[in-house]
């Protein structure tokens, strides 16, 4: 995930907490409305992507396949680890010399 140690640091642990729970509640509102998600999704890009592509990647992002408390858990935990991760302070980097 692309959350950076500054933005960690910016909202401090508490706060940080707090922005993980919400990106939770997200992400389970997103699954249980994901047809709806889908065809929003289907009708703002069908000019870029066919319906069976960007179904298939959507479901797959929102973990469907797997039980509403094991892809909470895999979001949040993912999320917990985030700031401190060494993929995600290299994908930064990599981002930053871009964007130059």
């Amino acid at each position: 995930f692309g959350i950076t140690k500054e933005l960690y640091d910016i909202l401090n642990k508490d706060n940080y907490n707090i922005f993980v729970n919400l990106a939770c509640k997200a992400f389970q509102l997103l699954r249980q409305y994901n047809e709806e998600f889908i065809n929003f999704t289907c009708l703002a890009f069908s000019y870029v992507c066919d319906y069976k592509t960007v179904r298939s990647h959507i479901l797959k992002q929102l973990r469907m396949s797997e039980s509403e408390q094991k892809a909470k858990n895999w979001l949040k935990n993912t999320l917990i680890k985030a700031p401190t991760s060494v993929q995600t302070q290299i994908k930064n980097k990599i981002h930053k010399f871009a964007t130059r």
